[in-house]
């Protein structure tokens, strides 16, 4: 119930065993195990999710995130990495978590969740640094495994007080999933041209670095709703079923981008 939905996909193919070409069973069945051992619980309820608010969920109740908008208050120049970066996540995506656990199996037909075993740092942060500090039989069977997801985590904590949100943005699969339901959620970001002043306070507030408003609602964007808390002109808000608005949704009588120009040069 509680278990990360990118490790439940992995852990739930690789219970079908692979489709390991060399295996005694034939590539049919190991395909119909496959089949039938896809998550599509877990797929289905992000999938529900996404198509509901999109990413919000990286913006509003990830724990990894919340600790990489932490470090990044450290008073240090923040840098943009190069935008190819970004497909970092998607490769995560299709070779660790799916492709791997599919074909880089042992000779029982087993494998391994690639994603949590070589890269994902969240889960050595929460459970493989925390769980042998508390058990001294764990820490005795620790190895060179251990030692790379500890540099690997080193290393984002690192690139977390210099970039935003680089795990989310370079790394991370599930935000991957998630992100490609942006545009086709049920509740978005809407932006209005006309009421915008251009003062760019959007694009300084926002934690993922990203080009707003140009970038709004892209794979992206986590939805924190930053750029709309701090927008003067309240010309970013939540279009969704309902209507129910965010802090920054203009209020009746809030002066739109126009009426903001005109006061200026009235002044």
């Amino acid at each position: 119930l509680f278990s990360c939905p990118v490790g439940a996909v992995q852990v739930i193919i690789n219970g079908g065993g692979g489709l390991d070409p060399t295996a005694p069973a034939t590539f049919r069945e190991k395909f119909m195990a496959i089949a039938t051992g896809v998550p599509f619980y877990v797929v289905g309820s992000l999938m529900l999710v996404a198509s509901l608010i999109g990413r919000a969920t990286c913006g509003w109740i990830c724990p990894f995130g919340l600790l990489q908008d932490l470090v990044a208050k450290l008073p240090v120049r923040k840098f943009h990495a190069p935008a190819f970066l970004r497909w970092g996540k998607y490769l995560a995506l299709v070779i660790l978590v799916v492709l791997m656990p599919l074909f880089v199996v042992d000779r029982f037909g087993m494998s391994s969740p690639s994603f949590c075993k070589y890269l994902c740092p969240a889960g050595t942060l929460q459970g493989g640094v925390v769980l042998p500090l508390l058990n001294p039989d764990l820490r005795a069977q620790l190895g060179r495994l251990f030692q790379w997801k500890c540099l690997v985590l080193g290393a984002f904590l690192v690139a977390m007080a210099f970039f935003h949100r680089p795990f989310c943005a370079w790394a991370c699969p599930l935000g991957a999933f998630l992100g490609l339901f942006n545009r086709f959620s049920a509740w978005r970001l809407r932006f209005s041209e006309e009421a915008c002043v251009k003062c760019g306070a959007c694009a300084r507030a926002c934690p993922c670095g990203l080009a707003v408003p140009a970038e709004i609602d892209s794979a992206d964007c986590i939805r924190c709703l930053e750029c709309s808390r701090v927008c003067p002109v309240k010309c970013i808000r939540v279009d969704g079923p309902g209507g129910i608005p965010a802090s920054g949704v203009p209020h009746p009588g809030a002066p739109s981008g126009n009426d903001r120009q005109t006061e200026e040069n009235h002044a």
